[in-house]
């Protein structure tokens, strides 16, 4: 595990255990960003230092313990790969494309240059945000259509997820959307656990510079996430439906396997470090039960309203709980119930996988009267960008399919 640990893909995981802080080429000085540091990393630049950082062109090469686990052939700046390159591990894994501040975008040459970073002058106060960088100022991207703008995509990231990787991981679906006239909006947002007022908050404030700065037509956004990005975009969605005073109110919403009701979520989460079959899922399990609770002071048998109150959905309530709020929107989730790779690759079973929960929200909302929301069956189409066979992953979602969808539900 220790050559993976170099890049942010395993800070998804690995978070709470990695500090992160500039080391320097022993032989030039220049300073690199270690994204996930340990005393045993070292790093040679090739390139020339621009105020004591490695900049411009040149070779980054990551050793641990005086071996070469990963190299880097491109741009950086201020000590991060930033422009184009090619990152590569000694197991012949590679990202290739235009990089920012060290995480690849998926961007093509001329999509690069319609990407914004907007700032959002705000007290993160709370930690809504972790990019594991240097700034962790909140801000969204917005990629702009070169053609006058008829709606918006928000893309919600999960848990520990950069908005860098939002767009790598979909960045077909970017594509797509540009060519319809669509803004990509893709909002910091990746530490807070569930849709709490400083989420909410934040989200509106950047809905309202978009609505603003570009022009775009308030009544034509559709948002959707992926896993707890899925959780904060169905809520939002809710809190929009219920109160009305949301800076949006979504034409369409989507989830790329999210979870619906944390108390099942919980329970999940409790049979997964007693199995203790996956470090990564054991860490992540202690992660969300640390924080629901706290966030909702206790256990769901200690406080069980909490829950019920901040749930997408809840099995045991009259009309799903806050899923009565979602009966006239175009909704649908994504899903990859692959039981046969729960059992063998984390030894679940169906209790503890998302999708009967997921697919008993859309029986709720059909019955409520929605023609139109679905449980898209993704089975055996969840892979990770390294090829990896995952059903939690954000390539669940096809982008043809899924831009249609899209444009049927903003009438375009």
């Amino acid at each position: 595990m220790k050559r993976l640990s170099l890049i942010s893909l395993l800070l998804f995981i690995h978070t709470l255990i990695f500090a992160q802080q500039y080391i320097a080429d022993s032989k030039n000085g220049c300073k690199i960003w270690d994204v996930a540091y340990a005393p045993t990393h070292k790093a040679t630049w090739s390139g020339n230092c621009v105020e004591g950082f490695a900049s411009g062109k040149g070779t980054l090469t990551w050793l641990i313990e005086g071996k070469e686990v990963a190299r880097y052939t491109g741009e950086m700046n201020k000590g991060l790969q930033n422009g184009y390159g090619i990152f590569s591990f000694n197991g012949g894994k590679s990202s290739k494309g235009y990089f920012i501040d060290g995480e690849v975008t998926g961007l093509d040459s001329s999509s690069i240059k319609l990407l914004k970073r907007n700032a959002i002058a705000i007290n993160d106060s709370t930690h809504i945000f972790d990019n594991f960088l240097p700034d962790k100022s909140p801000f969204y991207y917005a990629l702009t259509p070169q053609i006058r703008m008829k709606g918006a995509l928000v893309l919600l990231p999960s848990t520990w997820e950069r908005p860098e990787s939002v767009l790598n991981n979909n960045a077909k679906l970017s594509q797509l959307a540009l060519k319809e006239g669509l803004v990509v909006i893709v909002p910091s947002t990746n530490m807070h656990i569930y849709l709490d007022e400083p989420v909410t908050d934040f989200l509106n404030l950047v809905f309202n510079d978009a609505i603003q700065r570009y022009q775009i037509p308030k009544d034509k956004f559709v948002i959707g996430g992926y896993s707890l990005g899925g959780i904060i975009s169905l809520r939002y969605a809710e809190v929009a439906f219920e109160h009305n005073h949301t800076a949006i109110i979504p034409a369409a919403v989507y989830s790329v396997d999210g979870p619906v009701d944390f108390a099942n979520m919980y329970r999940q989460f409790e049979r997964e470090i007693e199995k203790n079959v996956s470090t990564m899922a054991v860490n992540e399990a202690k992660y969300y039960l640390d924080g629901m609770r706290k966030y909702f002071k206790g256990t769901p048998s200690e406080n069980p309203a909490n829950y019920i109150k901040n749930s997408v959905y809840s099995r045991s309530e009259k009309q799903g709980g806050n899923a009565k709020f979602l009966h006239n929107v175009p909704f649908r989730i994504y899903s990859d119930p692959d039981i046969d790779w729960a059992m063998k690759n984390r030894q679940r079973d169906l209790y503890d996988m998302n999708a009967p929960d997921q697919s008993a929200l859309i029986i709720e909302l059909t019955l409520q009267g929605n023609t139109n929301a679905k449980f898209i069956n993704a089975l055996g189409k969840g892979y990770r960008l390294d090829g990896t066979r995952h059903p939690h992953s954000w390539n669940i979602v096809d982008a043809n399919e899924c831009i249609t969808w899209i444009k049927d539900s903003l009438k375009l």
